[in-house]
């Protein structure tokens, strides 16, 4: 059927044109009624016109085209519903860096600490610094965008300096490897196989894409280069990084092109950044008076003798002479408050440090591996950190000035010397493990009195000539760790001072010692197992008067072959003597339990075997054990109870009542000894209640 009423549109098929009809025969039926009029006219310019028929189709070509309007609104909704809310969630926020940013777009430069203000400076290559992320470089948050590139460190996780970075050219002239900025026209000083006396780095490099200004040293450029004995530098220089020149052993003469404005050379020996007066490297020994700061490795291959470090400068900076064998003598002035990391490190021929007052900081291995003699720590250092003398073969002396504020000593800063005595001061609180260790010399430890050291372990480790120990008056020691002096064969002297605080000592803590007696505190209240094994010089333990002790185990004071006497002094706190405690000790010819004593309980064994002729009973024992006096040269044995012992014998594991030793027979002292040794040895005594 042919329709001439579309408007130019393709005509609609029967199947469309019959599910167009079902879907909007009511719409037509209202149009019908609205339009009477119009269609009539309709009807009279077109006798051909079906009006029903052309009509529905009309309307089915206008409802399809609605229908699929409405589809594409709908579509383009969907899309950005889950483009915006569910896409979004996604999406890597702008402060956060994702894992193909990182692997192909940025260096990490990674630092540890905590409490420390860290930086970091820009590597070659960076077109920008992003920030600094915490814990992981991947998927990480950024905490800080400060340009600086500075950061606070308030823990022990991991930093990063996220940096992007700038995929460009590297190229080697005349053996000085450059680093090409192709956009910029610039390079950079990155490397060298260079073997000329002379370097003479030009100002520019011409390339067939262009001339390139050479305008910055970086780090470590010409590390370890032994030809060149003279630098020269351009106008165009205006960035020289630390230990561009480290290790350049022969470097005799710095020229500087008087136009340059960044860096000037005063009499031929120093590289000096003038915006910030900071000395990049030095040959001589008379730093220039505007100098107020020095890079780090400086001067590390300077062929000085002496070196006075001029005052002003606050900071011996991270390597200064590491490695250097010609410095012999260094004067650290009063503006100095720290000494960094390696500063001073393996020089060799170095024997004299002169520390002024107002120095605070000496950093790890400031001073490890040289040859030094004798040093003072002035009062103000509050820090000595980690292998500050490490190995220092000949240092025979080491004292600490008066008053001082030393607070915190590090492991192994005395490791390998040779001083014979060291006398600790009271301002310390912390000592790291072997402080003094492996030192063959060392003979005597004293402590000021006052001592704010808590805790002993390891300090003095494989010390095994050493003769005496002084804790001093009044210190704050609590513990002796296990095996802290075990084996010091030579140790024969040991003092807690009067007023001690020391709580516990660690199991066989001095095993091996030659101790020939020791006054235990009255504040100890913990003994380990053979704490005292194998001294076999030891003939005297005495407790101090109101001793905390309440219990003396097996094994406590077993192996002492050679201990004559144990006092546990007056007002003791023990209260129990467990089995065994003193069995075998055969030249044990004394115990004294002191007066006002509140012992409870002697058990089994406890002192069989021993040599004491007499024994007084304090009133307080309600029970001894089997054979807990079997001891052949018991004399006499004084009872203090007014009151009787009910004698037990122990059959199948029960103890059947025997008979009973009236309070009367304690008049009769050798007889009370015989039934402790001989009648009623393996018998049980429980005083009658």
């Amino acid at each position: 059927m042919e329709d001439n009423n579309l408007n130019g549109q393709p005509p609609i098929s029967d199947e469309e044109y019959v599910y167009d009809k079902e879907g909007i025969d009511r719409v037509i039926a209202q149009f019908k009624n609205d339009n009477g009029k119009k269609d009539k006219k309709k009807d009279k310019g077109n006798n051909n016109y079906d009006y029903n028929e052309g009509k529905e189709r009309k309307f089915s070509l206008k409802s399809f085209l609605i229908a699929f309007f409405i589809i594409i609104v709908l579509a383009v909704a969907g899309f950005c519903i889950y483009y915006f809310a569910f896409r979004e969630e996604d999406e890597t926020p702008s402060n956060v860096l994702s894992n193909n940013e990182v692997l192909g777009t940025v260096r990490v430069l990674e630092s540890e600490g905590s409490g420390n203000k860290v930086a970091t400076a820009i590597p070659n290559g960076v077109s920008q610094f992003i920030g600094w992320t915490k814990g992981s470089m991947y998927d990480s948050t950024i905490i800080s965008e400060d340009p600086s590139l500075t950061i606070d460190i308030d823990d022990t996780s991991t930093y990063y300096a996220i940096f992007n970075m700038e995929v460009e050219p590297s190229f080697t002239y005349r053996g000085i490897e450059y680093w090409l900025y192709e956009d910029a026209k610039r390079a950079v000083v990155i490397g060298n196989s260079f073997t000329d006396a002379i370097l003479d780095i030009p100002r520019v490099i011409s390339l067939t894409d262009g001339n390139y200004q050479v305008y910055k040293i970086s780090m470590q450029s010409f590390v370890d280069n032994d030809y060149i004995t003279d630098i020269r530098l351009s106008r165009d220089i205006i960035e020289i990084e630390s230990e561009a020149f480290v290790r350049c052993s022969n470097i005799s003469n710095i020229v500087i092109d008087p136009q340059n404005l960044y860096y000037t050379s005063p009499s031929n020996d120093f590289i000096i950044e003038n915006s910030t007066n900071k000395l990049i490297l030095g040959l001589s020994t008379v730093i220039p008076e505007n100098v107020t700061s020095i890079a780090p490795s400086a001067f590390n291959s300077a062929d000085i003798p002496e070196m006075f470090i001029p005052e002003g400068i606050t900071e011996i900076p991270y390597r200064l002479f590491y490695e250097n064998n010609n410095i012999e003598l260094v004067t650290i002035p009063s503006s100095v408050t720290e000494i960094g990391e390696s500063a001073f490190a393996n020089c060799a021929n170095l024997t004299t440090v002169v520390l002024n007052e107002g120095l605070q900081t000496i950093n790890e291995r400031a001073f490890a591996q040289t040859n030094v003699n004798s040093i003072t720590i002035p009062s103000t250092v509050k820090t000595i950190k980690d292998e500050a003398f490490l190995e220092c073969d000949n240092l025979t002396s080491v004292e600490f000035a008066q008053n001082s504020t030393l607070e915190t000593v590090g492991q192994r800063v005395f490791t390998r010397t040779a001083f014979s005595s060291i006398t600790i001061p009271a301002s310390i609180k912390t000592m790291g493990n072997y402080l003094v260790s492996n030192n063959s010399n060392l003979k005597k430890v004293i402590f000021e009195d006052n001592s704010q050291i808590q805790n002993i372990d390891r300090q003095f480790a494989n010390v095994a000539n050493i003769e005496s120990i002084d804790f001093g008056d009044n210190n704050s020691l609590l513990t002796i760790a296990d095996y802290a002096f075990a084996d010091y064969g030579s140790l024969t002297n040991v003092d807690f001072g009067q007023n001690s605080s020391l709580y516990r000592l660690g199991e066989e803590c001095f095993r091996g010692c030659g101790i020939t007696s020791i006054v235990l505190p009255a504040t100890l209240a913990e003994v380990g197992t053979n704490t005292f094994l194998n001294c076999n010089a030891l003939t005297a333990i005495t407790f101090e008067d109101g001793s905390r002790l309440d219990t003396v185990t097996s094994g406590m004071f077993s192996y002492i072959t050679s201990l004559e006497s144990i006092d546990f002094g007056d007002n003791s706190s023990v209260i129990e003597i467990r089995e065994s405690a003193f069995e075998g000790l055969s030249n044990l010819l004394e115990v004294d339990f002191g007066q006002n004593s509140i012992l409870s309980k002697i058990y089994e064994s406890a002192f069989s075997g021993t040599s004491i002729t007499s024994i007084t009973i304090p009133a307080s024992v309600g029970y001894i054990g089997q054979s807990a006096f079997d001891c052949d040269y018991l004399v006499y044995a004084t009872f203090e109870s007014e009151k009787g012992y009910d004698i037990y014998q122990r059959v199948n594991e029960e103890l059947v009542k025997a008979t009973t030793i009236e309070s009367s027979s304690f008049a009769d002292t050798s007889a009370m000894a015989n039934n402790l040794k001989n009648t009623y040895c393996n018998y049980v005594w429980m005083i009658v209640s």
